[in-house]
């Protein structure tokens, strides 16, 4: 799990993650490549 300010990633569940499909990918490929800025 990674956590960027209110917005958590890695706990979204199953169906929000079909539901967004390639869009969530984009952000939470957006959101790793914060993470590592960060982290």
């Amino acid at each position: 799990m990674r956590c960027q300010g209110r917005m958590c990633v890695g706990i979204v569940s199953p169906p929000l993650r079909s539901a967004f499909g390639a869009q969530y990918r984009d952000i939470d490929m957006f959101f790793g490549h914060v993470d590592t800025h960060h982290y």
